[in-house]
């Protein structure tokens, strides 16, 4: 072989070689193999009972989903202890919501970030927080209970509020027992209806028992009706309702 093809080859292996590093040094950047940093944002931990706690799980993760972050619970003495027993009950009865969030097992130098004013009810938007670059941000509210913040993610939160078998055999095991209870009183009721499905409605009582507040039964008892024919998918008034929607009822 003379040198001029010796050259010649010695330059293709040089450039081969040279490839070779650069699909390398490329699988590297787009296989995941150097470490991205995850970031988290929180809201502060508060005192309420399930009904609050499941809206500040589900807000707080459609949150840190819209945002690209992942939901953490802060470290904060205060509640701790009383929002972890709630989590135990609620991941009971909805296995999945385990999933949705991760605990700060100690105190971490996070930002704490204006939002909502503060408000349960008034809806801020979680995309002007995209422009923060801190790892951990802490939102500065607690009580979160505005649809708005995961009602683009309606499929993905019922898959989390999913029951487990044990709630679903023990439902079915308490509905069983007022059909039992119904036939005996020998009373037509709707429980002897072909083909009828179950509906249950949950009173909130606590905020009207504290504050000394009533409400006429015969309403409730109308839109429970109206509900159960299939009138209405939803009836919210008052200042709740005009809260979220500001005003008028909700079809």
């Amino acid at each position: 072989m003379d040198s001029s093809c010796k050259s010649l080859l010695a330059v293709v292996v040089f450039v081969q070689f040279c490839f070779i590093l650069w699909i390398h040094s490329w699988l590297m950047r787009n296989t995941g193999d150097e470490a991205v940093e995850k970031k988290y944002v929180a809201l502060h931990l508060n005192d309420g009972r399930m009904g609050n706690q499941l809206f500040h799980m589900i807000n707080g993760y459609a949150i840190a989903r819209t945002i690209g972050r992942i939901h953490y619970l802060p470290y904060e003495d205060r509640f701790r202890d009383l929002v972890v027993q709630r989590l135990k009950q609620l991941e009971r009865v909805f296995p999945a919501i385990k999933r949705t969030y991760v605990i700060d097992k100690s105190e971490t130098n996070r930002t704490l970030v204006k939002f909502a004013n503060k408000s349960c009810c008034v809806y801020d938007d979680p995309k002007r927080l995209l422009n923060y670059d801190d790892k951990y941000l802490l939102l500065d509210f607690a009580w979160v209970q505005n649809p708005r913040y995961f009602e683009g993610m309606i499929e993905e939160v019922r898959e989390i509020l999913e029951f487990s078998p044990s709630v679903v055999s023990e439902g079915n095991h308490l509905l069983d027992m007022l059909k039992l209870n119904s036939s005996s009183l020998g009373n037509f009721s709707f429980w002897d209806r072909p083909q009828q499905s179950t509906l249950c409605i949950h009173i909130r009582r606590t905020d009207f028992l504290e504050r000394n507040i009533s409400t006429n039964m015969m309403d409730t008892v109308v839109a429970a009706n109206d509900i159960a024919r299939g009138m209405v998918s939803f009836y919210l008034k008052g200042t709740f309702h005009d809260g979220l929607f500001g005003g008028g009822v909700l079809h």
